[in-house]
């Protein structure tokens, strides 16, 4: 019988978007867990930073997606906006200065939009999470776990894979 676990997606997206210098996050290969160190927090951390520097191959480090992809996810959800005014806006705060601000400020111009964007993004970014872990989800899958992943909150479970 597989041993059944889960990812928190919702830890993931975050682990995908925190671009701080202070965290680093990684995918616990044996139990599903996305776990994170903090800078600032050594002491608590050590035991943790131990474990993963003596069993390199259970933890799997998250990068954050790079800014040019962050970038790219905008200009793709406003290329999908169907009103004019929103659309217009949404290209114009990418084409100034602080498009990552001025997207956000704009956003919250167009509550529907906004909440459009939410989940196109969180869309797009689990497909660049199950990109990214592919091989190790493969190899958790190899070793007889049985991975899923939490649905976000608001989602459907069967909007999300629960196989890969």
């Amino acid at each position: 019988m597989n041993k059944k676990i889960r990812i928190d997606t919702d830890m993931l997206l975050v682990a995908l978007e925190d671009h701080s210098f202070e965290r680093q996050y990684f995918l616990d290969t044996k139990t599903g867990e996305i776990l994170f160190l903090n800078e600032y927090l050594e002491t608590e951390d050590e035991e943790l930073q131990e474990q993963i520097e003596t069993e390199v191959h259970r933890f799997r480090r998250i990068d954050p997606i790079d800014s040019r992809e962050s970038f790219s996810l905008m200009e793709r959800f406003t290329d999908t906006v169907e009103g004019v005014d929103a659309a217009a806006a949404l290209r114009d705060a990418l084409a100034g200065k602080k498009p990552f601000l001025n997207f956000k400020d704009t956003l919250a111009q167009f509550p529907a939009v906004r909440e459009q964007w939410f989940s196109f993004r969180g869309q797009e970014l689990k497909q660049l999470a199950l990109e990214a872990l592919e091989d190790e989800i493969r190899h958790m899958e190899e070793a007889g776990l049985e991975v899923s992943f939490l649905p976000l909150p608001g989602e459907n479970s069967r909007n999300f894979p629960e196989d890969l």
